[in-house]
């Protein structure tokens, strides 16, 4: 309670942050403050010097709010919000997207998550992330991209084999592998 209060008091008067907005959201999280979480989210977008990653986070942040409070038409609406946003500066991407998907949004972790490639291209933890996202949207282009950067990355994981070779069965292609 302490910490929360300390950010939203006095943080403002030595220079905001992402790291700010992060720890205060995760404290309004842990407590429940569902409220709060959503007001943190408005006063993220009404800071001056606002970086692109921070509004992608906190439309982030006001959906989650929506979503805990059981309003999730106003979840979505938040969540569809974020990939109009780069998170390409920072972490904010993996982070988000990856939430998007554990609250049970797969689209919107898909939108976002589909324009992180390039930066997290040599990750399992991504490409696992977007198999499991592409297998629940029955995706099928992006599902073997993952399949296929998952075996790339670590050939001598038989489930990664397994799922490559299956997908590339299923479809038809690449029958020389």
């Amino acid at each position: 309670k302490h910490a929360i209060r300390y950010l939203s008091n006095y943080a403002p008067d030595l220079g905001f942050n992402g790291m700010h907005f992060y720890a205060q959201a995760q404290l309004l999280t842990a407590e429940k403050r569902w409220g709060d979480l959503i007001g943190l989210a408005l006063a993220i977008r009404s800071s001056e010097n606002l970086s692109v990653p921070l509004i992608a986070f906190s439309y982030f942040v006001e959906g989650k709010g929506e979503f805990r409070r059981g309003r999730k038409t106003a979840a979505t609406t938040a969540f569809n919000q974020i990939a109009s946003y780069s998170t390409k500066a920072n972490h904010y991407g993996i982070y988000i997207g990856s939430n998007l998907w554990e609250l049970g949004f797969p689209k919107a972790a898909h939108a976002l998550l589909t324009h992180e490639q390039e930066r997290y291209r040599n990750r399992i933890a991504y490409w696992e992330l977007m198999f499991d996202i592409g297998l629940a949207l029955k995706l099928q282009s992006p599902l073997l991209q993952a399949a296929e950067n998952l075996f790339r990355l670590s050939p001598e994981t038989t489930h990664y084999e397994a799922n490559y070779a299956s997908l590339l069965i299923s479809q038809r292609i690449r029958h020389d592998e």
